[in-house]
């Protein structure tokens, strides 16, 4: 087994395997080559430690970062939602301020659209 305390086995799992993340992956690797902008994140414990680092590198990205303690504090649960596309599971906070939107993302949307007009021009069953 390599020395795991020199580096030598950076990007490498413990049964050896070549791995895309280790413990040695910084943030910016990870958020490297993907482009985030315009994409929202909630995360937690943005105040220290890695969720510090998450949030500042994900706001360099052009991420809409919320911290979900400033949902909690502000009194706003009701803006925090369940994705309305059935094969979603994903929650997300609603920024619009009337507090009308229905999906994470615009591809659960455009998913959802698409099902339901395809479901109106079905053709009669015989």
């Amino acid at each position: 087994m390599a020395d795991w305390c020199n580096g030598e086995a950076k990007n490498r799992s413990l049964s050896g395997r070549r791995t895309a993340l280790s413990a040695l992956t910084t943030a910016s690797d990870v958020i490297a080559g993907h482009d985030l902008h315009g994409k929202e994140a909630i995360v937690t414990g943005r105040s220290s430690g890695l969720g510090a680092e998450t949030t500042r590198m994900l706001a360099n990205a052009g991420v809409r970062v919320v911290a979900f303690s400033d949902v909690i504090c502000s009194d706003e649960l009701n803006r925090l939602r369940r994705c309305a596309a059935d094969d979603c599971d994903n929650v997300y906070v609603d920024p619009s301020k009337n507090r009308c939107r229905r999906f994470c993302s615009a591809s659960c949307a455009h998913s959802t659209h698409v099902a339901a007009c395809w479901r109106r021009q079905a053709w009669p069953q015989p």
